[in-house]
């Protein structure tokens, strides 16, 4: 937000091929709620069971904001020696014993993060 209001002149980032499972707070609270309430202690994997790599998700803010690449720029300084190419978690067991399902996907999480930066700006 603050490259799209002048504020900064780009953005620098590392590895934008790491591939991640982008997810709410509010959808995880919601499954930290259903375990606590659960009948016996068990293990759950909270996720979407969706990955997008970092580059995806830069270009989707992108794509929102009206702004193109070159206000990304990469530093190898940034790169983490032993990076996980993917995690994408697999919540079949939540979902099926417990019946949570995330209500976020990923482009309504870039909207309400888009929509709060424009507020925080503001304030």
């Amino acid at each position: 937000m603050k490259v799209k209001e002048g504020m900064l002149t780009n953005i620098t980032l590392g590895n934008i091929e790491a591939k991640r499972d982008w997810g709410h707070s509010r959808d995880y609270m919601k499954a930290v709620h259903l375990i606590l309430q659960h009948d016996h202690p068990d293990d759950f994997v909270v996720a979407t069971g969706e990955h997008y790599s970092v580059r995806d998700f830069v270009d989707m803010v992108l794509s929102q904001l009206g702004l193109n690449w070159d206000v990304i720029k990469i530093d190898k300084s940034y790169l983490r020696p032993n990076e996980v190419p993917a995690l994408c978690g697999d919540s079949t067991k939540i979902r099926t014993e417990l019946g949570w399902k995330p209500e976020y996907d990923i482009t309504k999480l870039i909207k309400e993060m888009i929509d709060e930066a424009r507020k925080s700006l503001r304030g």
